[in-house]
Parts: structure tokens; C-alpha cells; sequence
């Protein structure tokens, strides 16, 4: 979706282990499932399908999330939330299946499963993912949507990230009736326009949102994103740093904080924000690897900066602007001549979306 913010809307990702066993008898309890049109068990031959949810500590009773179960020749079979850690499908068909479970505040996780009859038993281990948990707390003062308004919320998000724009709109017609000058409609408005291809439109969304609730994470970044687009850091910047205040676990503001003090030629800042969001983001942050080789060569450490993109070329060896940039700099530089070395610019690193 081009973005990752609200508190229903990102989704989160989590380590797994996967637990099979026929358990005959097994009971549903505790579960919500919807049922999906083009479901064709097989009356013969079926099986129940429990999934397991459970937090970093191990604990259930409190975490609420969707799983998804889809046959691997395509398709989405059946869908429901847990209810104390668990949700049981009934009547699954033998074959493959993926399961896919998602959480506000955690990593997004799927396993693939083989159900061969009996009760199939899938359990995941979430892991909290620090941006997540920034976006998707709830700050003081931000107005709580009623349930039917979230509801709403919910089914504008997923069918944006189906692309299902017609279907968005109407469910934002609804809400806006719902929970008129509420921040998170005027920044699900925002999403909308930026599916559209309408940038300006989205903006008008985004600045609304914050003078409503100034404090608004996912309005802050992707008006932050819209300036570094239009090469204006020094709008982004104000906007990095509240942004931070709300999410300082937030991997992403981080580097584009470190675009924003490279393109303002603040070398020594941009190297300590790329090195942050690199720790804090880990791999699912290597893409922000040739912009702090860029800083780094702009703040004079060459080495280092070599050492980065030879790094980050063993995860993503067909990237040709890194190639293109560690074989500039391993070109040996030119003897000194009488005038003095000439001063040129760093190599240049596609900026992080």
C-alpha cells in the first residue's frame, strides 16, 4: 500500500514453530471464523484446522488476530479471528494450504501446512516488531472510533492493499458519515488519493489529519516521504522529529532522516540515523545500506563505506547502482598533482522509500 500506518493497518511479523498431530475429538472453543464463498470440502475426506496464536511471553488471552488459510494452487479458503488464542476451521479438504496470521504490533508470519484429515494443529510464536508497536499503540488524545466505524476502518485498509479502490471508497463514504473529522478517516482519505495516483489531493488529507491530532505517526512519515520526494528535506525534517517522538523504534523514519541530513549536507548526522535505522530494522532495513555509504564517503570514511556495499551486494548482488557505486570507489584515486586534489561529490545512492 505504499505505507504501513494506523493502528489496524500495519501489519506485524512473527517467528513461528508448527506443531502437527491428530488430536480426534478436539472441541472448538474460543474462535471466530468467517466462512468464504467457493468453499468446496470434501465430504469424505476433511480435517479440522486449529491455529495456535500466542505472544512473546507465551500468553493468549489477550491478543486478538486474523488468520488466513489459502489453498497453495491459489485462492483464499477460509478466514477468522482468534478468540483466546486460537481459531478451528472446520471441514478443510485435504491438500496444502497456507496459513497467514497478522496482529497489530506484531510481525506477520505464514506457514505452509499439509492437511492430511484428523485435527491439524499449527501454533506461531509472535515477536513484537518496535515500529509496529509505535504505529499501532493508541497516543493520548487520539478519539477512539466506535466498533462499527473501526469496523469499517478495518475493510478500508484491506481492500487498499487488494486495490479494490471502488470498494474503499464506498466504506469511506460510510465512515466519513460515521465518524466525521475524525484523524484516522482523514488519513485513510489520504491512503485513498495515494492510490490514485493524486499526490496533492493526498496531502490536503494528510495536513488535515494533523491539525487534528498533531501527533497522527502514519500522517507525519508519509508527509515526511512527500517532501524528501519533491527534494525538500527541510520540510521533512520537523516532521522526522515529531514522527521520532511518537515511534523512536520506527526503523524507517530513522532513514529517512538520514536522507533528509545527507541531501542538507549534514554528513556526520546522516551516518549516525542510516547506522540507527540499520539496528534497528535489521535486514528488513538493507535497503538504506547505499545511502549511508553514501554519507559515509561524504563524511570522509571511504573504507567503511566499501565495507557496507560489499555487504549489502552478498544479500542483493543484481543491485546496479551499489555495484556502480563500490566499483567508483574502489578505483584508485589519482597521484596529487601540484594544483591540489579536486573535490568532487560522494557517489550517488537511490533514495529509501
Amino acid at each position: 500500500m505504499g505505507s504501513f500506518f494506523s493502528r489496524r493497518m500495519l501489519a506485524c511479523y512473527f517467528g513461528a514453530g508448527l506443531l502437527l498431530w491428530p488430536l480426534p475429538g478436539l472441541a472448538q472453543r474460543g474462535s471466530s471464523v468467517q466462512s468464504l464463498p467457493n468453499q468446496t470440502p470434501d465430504p469424505l475426506i476433511n480435517a479440522n484446522l486449529m491455529v495456535l496464536v500466542r505472544d512473546e511471553t507465551g500468553g493468549a488471552n489477550s491478543l486478538l488476530a486474523l488468520v488466513q488459510i489459502s489453498r497453495m494452487e491459489g485462492g483464499m479458503f477460509n478466514q477468522g479471528t482468534t478468540e483466546v488464542g486460537q481459531v478451528q476451521f472446520e471441514g478443510v479438504p485435504t491438500g496444502v494450504y497456507t496459513v497467514k496470521v497478522t496482529a497489530a504490533g506484531y510481525r506477520e508470519e505464514q506457514q505452509t501446512v499439509n492437511v492430511n484429515g484428523g485435527i491439524v494443529i499449527v501454533q506461531f510464536q509472535l515477536r513484537p516488531d518496535a515500529e509496529a508497536m509505535a504505529a499501532s499503540a493508541r497516543p493520548p488524545g487520539l478519539p477512539v472510533l466506535a466498533p462499527k466505524a473501526q469496523k469499517l476502518l478495518d475493510e478500508v485498509w484491506k481492500d487498499l492493499r487488494e486495490n479494490k479502490l471502488e470498494n474503499a471508497h464506498a466504506s469511506l463514504d460510510k465512515l466519513q458519515q460515521l465518524a466525521p473529522s475524525h484523524p484516522d478517516v482523514d488519513f485513510a482519505y489520504g491512503m485513498y488519493e495515494a492510490h490514485l495516483n493524486e499526490p496533492a489531493k493526498a496531502k490536503v488529507y494528510w495536513r488535515m489529519t494533523l491539525e487534528l491530532y498533531p501527533k497522527h505517526f502514519g500522517a507525519l512519515l508519509q508527509l515526511s516521504q512527500a517532501a524528501l520526494r519533491e527534494n525538500k528535506p527541510g520540510e521533512a525534517v520537523p516532521l522526522l522529529n515529531t514522527a521520532l517522538e511518537v515511534g523512536p523504534g520506527s526503523w524507517r523514519a530513522h532513514a529517512m532522516m538520514a536522507q533528509a541530513h545527507l541531501e542538507q549536507r549534514e554528513f556526520p548526522e546522516a551516518v549516525k540515523e542510516g547506522d540507527r535505522a540499520l539496528e534497528l530494522g535489521h535486514n528488513e532495513a538493507d535497503g538504506v545500506e547505499p545511502l549511508l555509504a553514501r554519507a559515509l564517503v561524504a563524511a570522509g570514511n571511504k573504507e567503511r563505506a566499501i565495507e557496507v556495499l560489499q555487504h549489502h551486494l552478498k544479500a542483493h548482488p543484481d543491485h546496479s547502482d551499489a555495484q556502480k557505486m563500490l566499483d567508483a570507489l574502489r578505483v584508485p584515486e589519482p597521484e596529487p598533482s601540484s594544483a591540489g586534489p579536486k573535490q568532487g561529490n560522494p557517489p550517488a545512492a537511490p533514495p529509501v522509500e
